[in-house]
């Protein structure tokens, strides 16, 4: 017997607003449960999760080589010199 784990294609309702290091913001709207969003250019240094889900920021563009865990409503900041290359969200 083989178990499937099943991605939902749901938004998760509100934003990420992402700091880049240069000092630029970026902001997703309502962005989509389980995809991974790679940040290109410059990374993120901070990340302010106003979304109803839990996102998870990590080191490398594919979405790998997790470096937080950012609930609801929490904000998440580098500590150190390695910024976000990407950001992958679930509905809890």
């Amino acid at each position: 017997m083989t178990a499937a784990l099943t991605l939902s294609a749901q938004a998760a309702t509100g934003q990420l607003t992402l700091t880049r290091d240069d000092g630029s913001v970026s902001v997703i709207s309502n962005p989509r449960d389980g995809r991974c969003y790679s940040l290109r250019g410059a990374g993120a240094a901070r990340v302010a999760n106003d979304t109803d889900s839990t996102a998870f920021v990590y080191m490398d563009s594919g979405c790998s080589g997790l470096v937080s865990r950012v609930d609801a409503g929490e904000t998440w900041e580098k500590s150190g010199t390695q910024a976000a290359d990407s950001i992958v969200l679930f509905q809890p």
